[in-house]
């Protein structure tokens, strides 16, 4: 199974239940707080892009792709 096969199981992988009942708790919560919590994981993530190095794409690379 490549790589791609294993995440779109996982991806498309029913909701368990600690999925759902986190699910249930984010409703109770409030609009400030949900806001709070979705700015810090946007601040991960651009953290965490400045991390990663992009790989190189070469001459051969670009050729594949266009073809």
């Amino acid at each position: 199974m490549t790589w791609l096969e294993s995440r779109l199981k996982q991806w498309t992988k029913p909701a368990t239940s600690k999925q759902v009942i986190g699910t249930l708790a984010d409703l109770k919560r409030s609009k400030r707080e949900l806001i709070a919590e979705n700015m810090f994981l946007r601040q991960q993530l651009v953290v965490l892009e400045r991390q990663v190095n992009r790989p190189k794409i070469t001459q051969r690379d670009r050729l594949s792709t266009s073809s």
